[in-house]
């Protein structure tokens, strides 16, 4: 393959794509058509570097090879590949031959009309981008695109606009990874390349029919890619020609349908017992297909955070609402039923969320215990014999007194309950307790789903069914009649002769369209009866919608609830230990924990089991020594709860991608830390460590050793790289190679030389203080290496403006038993002034007033009680000191002159006590000063 004749063909060939594509659609470098031989081009592409740098003759070949490169991406590094295909590059690979390729894409884009990258990776991935784009469909994305056109296919089939089907791959792909978000940002791309794919009836096909062929034909070498993508194209046939033959109907007939689709934002409650008490949780529906509907409320939900009323009270970002349908736990009720709070203002979206998106008015809740032990909320208030329930009433509510009602414990504040136990035949006197507290007792008719269970049923005529699923229901009748009538939206479906039979009878319905629809059981005493369609006597409402993939599918059957905190977990959640999964269904059930490595070769990784319900709250250390070594040099993981036939619970965790970061390699007794510069800092990064043990001493890194790779050396030292608005920090622990000597090296105590050792110097401590807490840990003893530095710079920062004694009287406190002895003794520290002394009993006695108040109520909080004891009356420097002990980097972003204000609270000492005794108190609360 001679370059001269590569370049002319390429010329010829890009040239006639665009003169053929006169509605400017756009050209990947990926469309040569070419067979190309990339050994054979690298060989070739390798004679001109001897001259020191690319040549400007051939861009075209450049541009074709750097694709070709992209193809095979794997989401890890790009070029790590490059130089690996292309051996003499790593001589002159240097920031501007980088930008050189960049260049020539651009030159491409405009030549040609080439695709130009756009969305967030694009805009942090400067360079790669282009290639990476090119290559339309590199390998890393490959397996997600076939996963997300099949489980979306019945949501595809509605539509034929490009646009459409990409907004609708883009919001509505469940467990997608971010690079496949990322992806999916360019919405319209995506859609002509899902029409490609799916060999949609269409003359605006993105892509010529060699690229196509292309990526069918790597697909097709993955089975279940394969699979998946000819099952999706099948049923997408299937769906729409059934759609063609029902409007023709339609037409014919003149009929028009009585469903409306419509968005199902509505929570619901789902309860479970732990002990004698019962734990209080909200499921939230996914808002992918409203945010699929609606660009304004995509960019809204995209930028804003979002809090659960009554939760654990921290901000989340709001997209997670778009992931997947998850459960969330209440410990205080939401007094007007709104789940959700928004950080930012959107009013038409925030009535939509108040109307469809809140729980309902009450006053009273109704939920019926399962089979799984678990309480599902039944919004008719319909009640039937032999069944148990759950009854909710705000406090306060005077349920009446009857054997048949029992009170219990409810782990919500705001809210009482009973149980209810009702008998197989109801006497009157508890059906007068019955409607007294305004339920509906249910016994003429009785109807239930028969057949392939619904996604979900609670049991009293609620139940949520797929548009593929045929609904069969039984129905019995507590007495003689002639004939039952079934009507399906208001319209006559059935009549069901009753005459002489005794048992139930059966109805199967057809496949129903997404959308609400009522299916309701008329009794018929008399055939000559006149239909009305007020004598109905039993209703059930059908919520159906698409369906999901075969797992998401799967977990909404089951009968698990896992409550996931955070919301928006990450893989750093996971590898900090602050990850906690609390796990609910029929008691004493067992259920397995797997783990699934990104990158790795084995498929699940069994690591533990637990006995229904389950509160999991370190699973970091449960996790065996090989799979954390694994995680430490992955992007993401799957952790699985599977529980036999009660359901599988999926989450995926993902690690921020960054363009440049810090990438491990362990073996069995050392650990390699390796840069990977994907932006192209070169020189102009600027790398540093600081060891464990003496945290504030900064060594410089030579950037040529950083990508080669360095060992890490016992303890093990935060390493960080900075450069052009890019920043990657993470802590490496490494126990020495002879095993421990003592309990002093499990985390060692830091050597903070200089730290907070003036006014002057916080601005830098504290940033610095920041980059550890921040910063990613890895490796045995990580977390508790990383607590013990981060503890030792607060106390420092605490110590400046509280003074030694208090932080001796601190330190006892730490060592104590922390009883209430122990605390009123903490107090007694703050002051010896006598008139100051009850200052921390006042603290002790009303610090719950504030345990979930935000910290600008808290200011003027403690403000009155801080001016009825003569210890300061100005609310500034108040909330000074609350600001520079819980949240020390927003108390310098907000401060004009830090070293002033630090003098000003070292004058006000007892008050900065006073303030570090209620964050002791509030048992170290998170304070979100934002």
């Amino acid at each position: 393959m001679q370059l001269p004749d590569l370049q002319r063909e390429l010329e010829a060939r890009f040239g006639r794509l665009a003169g053929e594509r006169a509605d400017k659609r756009r050209i990947f470098a990926l469309e040569h058509g070419l067979q190309i031989d990339v050994l054979e081009l690298a060989g070739e592409l390798s004679k001109q570097l001897q001259y020191g740098k690319p040549n400007n003759a051939y861009w075209l070949a450049w541009v074709v090879f750097a694709t070709e490169v992209g193809y095979n991406y794997d989401g890890a590094e790009y070029w790590q590949t490059f130089k690996e295909r292309l051996p003499d590059w790593g001589v002159i690979d240097t920031p501007k031959n980088r930008t050189r390729i960049r260049v020539w894409f651009r030159r491409f884009a405009n030549t040609y009309n080439g695709v130009r990258p756009s969305g967030t990776w694009a805009r942090q991935f400067r360079i790669i981008a282009w290639p990476i784009t090119h290559a339309i469909l590199p390998q890393d994305l490959q397996y997600q695109f076939a996963k997300s056109l099949h489980s979306n296919r019945y949501q595809i089939a509605a539509y034929s606009d490009p646009l459409a089907i990409g907004r609708q791959i883009h919001h509505c792909t469940a467990n997608a990874s971010s690079r496949f978000r990322e992806f999916c940002q360019q919405e319209e791309l995506v859609g002509r390349i899902a029409l490609a794919l799916l060999g949609g009836e269409t003359e605006d096909l993105p892509l010529s029919a060699e690229a196509t062929l292309r990526i069918v034909g790597d697909l097709g070498s993955m089975q279940e890619a394969r699979e998946w993508l000819e099952e999706a194209r099948s049923d997408i046939r299937r769906i729409r020609g059934v759609r063609r033959q029902r409007q023709g109907e339609r037409t014919s007939q003149g009929q028009v349908s009585h469903s409306q689709a419509r968005f199902n934002l509505r929570p619901s409650l789902l309860l479970s017992q732990e002990g004698d008490a019962w734990r209080v949780g909200v499921q939230m529906p996914s808002f992918a297909s409203l945010a699929a509907a609606s660009p304004e409320v995509n960019k809204y939900l995209q930028k804003t955070k979002v809090q659960y009323v009554g939760g654990s009270g921290d901000w989340h970002p709001a997209r997670v609402l778009t992931i997947q349908s998850k459960v969330h736990g209440l410990q205080q009720w939401p007094v007007d039923g709104q789940v959700l709070r928004f950080k930012d203002v959107f009013p038409s979206f925030e009535e939509l969320v108040r109307q469809e998106a809140s729980l309902s008015p009450g006053p009273l809740w109704v939920c019926r215990i399962g089979n799984d032990g678990l309480a599902r909320e039944v919004r008719s208030h319909q009640v039937r014999p032999g069944q148990k329930y759950i009854v909710l009433g705000r406090t306060g509510y005077a349920f009446r007194k009857s054997p048949a009602l029992r009170p219990i414990e409810l782990r919500c504040g705001g809210l009482t309950g009973i149980q209810l136990a009702l008998p197989e035949h109801v006497p009157d006197d508890l059906k007068h307790d019955l409607k007294s507290l305004d339920l509906s007792f249910t016994s003429t008719v009785r109807i239930w789903p028969a057949g392939v269970p619904a996604v979900s049923w609670d049991g009293e005529g609620q139940s949520e069914w797929l548009s593929t699923d045929k609904p069969c229901f039984g129905i019995a009748v507590d007495h003689d009649v002639v004939a039952l009538d079934v009507m399906l939206d208001g319209v006559a479906a059935l009549r069901i002769p009753r005459i002489g039979v005794r048992g139930p009878s059966w109805v199967q319905l057809p496949p129903l369209p997404p959308g609400e629809h009522r299916m309701s059981i008329e009794v018929k005493y008399d055939v000559r009866q006149a239909r009305s369609l007020g004598a109905s006597q039993g209703e059930v409402i059908l919520n159906v919608r698409n369906p999901l993939g075969l797992e998401e599918t799967t977990q909404q059957r089951g009968g698990l609830m896992v409550i996931v905190t955070p919301a928006d977990a990450t893989l750093e959640n996971l590898e900090r230990g602050d990850l906690r999964l609390e796990v609910f269904g029929p008691a004493g059930r067992e259920a397995q924990l797997f783990l699934e490595v990104t990158g790795c070769e084995t498929d699940q990784r069994a690591f533990g089991k637990v006995v229904l319900p389950a509160t999991l709250n370190d699973l970091w250390n449960l996790l065996p020594v090989e799979t954390r070594e694994d995680l430490g040099g992955s992007s993401a993981c799957r952790l699985l709860v599977r529980a036999d036939e009660i359901g599988v619970f999926a989450l995926p965790l993902e690690r921020e991608s960054r363009p440049v970061r810090w990438q491990l390699r362990r073996s069995k007794h050392t650990t390699t830390i390796r840069l990977i510069d994907e932006a192209g800092l070169g020189v102009n990064a600027q790398c540093q460590m600081a060891s464990l043990d003496q945290p504030t001493v900064a060594r410089t890194l030579e950037y040529d050793a950083c990508i080669e790779g360095i060992e890490v050396q016992s303890p093990g030292a935060l390493f960080v790289v900075a450069g052009r608005w890019h920043l990657d920090a993470v802590i490496v622990s490494q126990p020495s190679r002879d095993g421990l000597h003592g309990l002093s090296e499990l985390a060692p105590a830091p050597r903070l030389d200089g730290f907070a050792s003036s006014p002057e110097r916080i601005s830098g401590d504290i940033a610095l203080q920041t980059l550890w807490i921040r910063a990613r840990v890895v490796g045995p003893l990580g977390a508790a290496r990383q607590g013990r530095v981060v503890r030792s710079m607060r106390d420092a920062l605490a110590l400046l403006v509280c003074g030694p004694a208090w932080m001796q009287a601190e330190r006892a406190f730490e060592s104590s038993t922390k009883d209430e002895e122990a605390i009123a003794a903490l107090g007694d520290a703050i002051s010896m002034r006598k008139d100051w002394q009850n200052f921390p009993a006042k603290l002790r006695m009303s610090h719950r007033e504030v345990i979930d108040t935000a910290p600008s109520q808290v200011v003027p909080w403690l403000l009155a009680i801080s001016t009825g004891f003569r210890l300061c009356t100005d609310p500034h420097i108040v909330e000074r000191a609350l600001r520079y002990l819980t949240d020390p980097s927003g108390f310098v972003a907000s401060s004009r002159n830090v070293a002033a204000d630090i003098r000003i609270l070292s004058k006000h000492s007892e008050l900065a006590r006073g303030a570090r005794y209620l964050q002791i108190l509030l048992g170290e609360k998170s304070w979100d000063w934002s």
